[in-house]
């Protein structure tokens, strides 16, 4: 399951329903200024895996945020992969 996979990568995941996830952003310290987040305000789409924090405006899909967060194609695949059999 694609969660599975984004906790591995590092993602503090802290709710999931049908249709998204939602967890502290991932790539928040990537923002200029943008230390560790103190609210789970990072969503992404479990179908698309289109992805959006409303913290620090940080936005993307699967492989922006894989290489953010030093994964690999492999990995990009293996998250397509876990979307799709959900």
């Amino acid at each position: 399951m694609i969660e599975v996979v984004l906790a591995e990568l590092g993602v503090r995941i802290t709710n999931v329903s049908d249709k998204e996830i939602q967890a502290y952003c991932p790539v928040h310290h990537l923002v200029e200024g943008g230390g560790e987040q103190h609210a789970p305000k990072w969503y992404m789409n479990r179908e698309t895996g289109a992805w959006i924090c409303f913290t620090c405006g940080q936005r993307g899909g699967l492989p922006y945020l894989v290489e953010a967060l030093g994964g690999d194609a492999d990995t990009v695949e293996s998250l397509k992969l876990s979307a799709a059999l959900t």
